[in-house]
């Protein structure tokens, strides 16, 4: 004896499901490229070094590490989706220049500032906590 149950529509809530939270993935993954970039400005307007402090109290354009900006303007941050990988990226993506290594990882001279380094560490945590609990179902 046996008996048959068929659930009607099953396949397409599935699927319904997956496609959100496909889209839900992309949109988390888009954020944590918005904000790692937008926290690697802040710090790099708001990291110090001894040349800069000598500069502004010359009246030059303040302590930070921004003299010209092209260092900051060239922050830049890319988001996709490529069949099953989801790819959010931040940082000097086209223009990394040497000068750029050197303020960011330090030199014997300076520290560094970290500004792409502790920008993708937080929020990379943060985006997996989001996607973990997108997949789960929940809403934050």
């Amino acid at each position: 004896m046996a008996r048959r149950v068929t659930f009607d529509g099953l396949a397409t809530i599935i699927r319904q499901k997956t496609e959100s939270f496909q889209d839900d993935a992309l949109d988390i993954v888009t954020e944590f490229a918005d904000t790692g970039a937008a926290e690697m400005v802040d710090t790099l307007n708001n990291a110090t070094t001894p040349t800069g402090e000598a500069r502004a109290a010359a009246g030059g354009n303040g302590p930070g590490r921004v003299k010209t900006g092209q260092m900051r303007d060239d922050v830049t941050r890319e988001a996709g989706r490529d069949g099953d990988a989801f790819t959010g990226k931040f940082g000097w993506i086209d223009d990394a220049e040497d000068y750029y290594t050197y303020q960011e990882d330090g030199t014997r001279r300076f520290r560094g500032m970290n500004a792409l380094h502790s920008s993708a560490i937080r929020n990379r945590e943060q985006a997996i906590a989001r996607i973990k609990a997108a997949a789960r179902g929940e809403n934050e």
